[in-house]
């Protein structure tokens, strides 16, 4: 007779409790997942061309000098806007275009959020981002814009979806100049420009 060999027997492990705070992932449409997989596959093409060809910082800086030594663009290039007894200065929207024109290798987005509806009127959704694919720096802000028109007596609300898009699409420039004066050109380069163009 054989020997006998007591053994242990395993019990098989009880199934994963399903957490209640953690909703399962519904599959995505056909069509939302080529265009996912498509908006990769640009993204993933654009940061292969931008290594493979990296922006030359002399030439932009040149092109830029000469931009700034043309009067018409001088006159452009850098706001002056009086604020009481003082004055707000800087780069303009101009200037950050010009810059993004030239530099390369940038990526700007506006994603929308839609529209939402609070107890003081409507507002509009944004996010603004600024992405130097070469650097892999990152510009992103999201930004909430009342649908008014703002006068020196208080205001009133805009039901003119012209005017509405004419003020959103202001307060999306001025957070794409942010963004570009952000992620490319150091300050003290762009004070060299406003010299040029004084």
């Amino acid at each position: 007779m054989g020997e006998v060999i007591e053994a242990e027997i395993i019990q098989p492990p009880a199934p994963l409790q399903q957490n209640p705070f953690v909703v399962s992932p519904r599959p995505l449409a056909a069509s939302v997942e080529i265009e996912v997989q498509r908006a990769v596959a640009e993204t993933q093409a654009m940061v292969v061309v931008a290594k493979r060809c990296p922006r030359d910082v002399a030439e932009a800086k040149r092109q830029l000098e000469e931009a700034c030594k043309d009067p018409s663009f001088a006159e452009q290039a850098f706001y002056h806007v009086p604020r009481g007894n003082d004055a707000v200065e800087g780069a303009s929207i101009n200037l950050a275009d010009e810059i993004y024109r030239v530099w390369g290798n940038l990526k700007r987005v506006v994603i929308d959020h839609g529209v939402i509806q609070k107890e003081d009127g409507k507002y509009t959704q944004k996010e603004v981002v600024v992405w130097d694919v070469e650097k892999n720096n990152h510009y992103v802000q999201r930004i909430t814009v009342k649908h008014w028109n703002w006068t020196k007596g208080g205001g009133y609300a805009l039901d003119d979806p012209n005017r509405v898009r004419d003020v959103v699409n202001a307060v999306i420039s001025k957070e794409m100049r942010n963004g570009i004066l952000r992620v490319t050109l150091p300050k003290a380069y762009i004070n060299q420009l406003k010299l040029i163009c004084d």
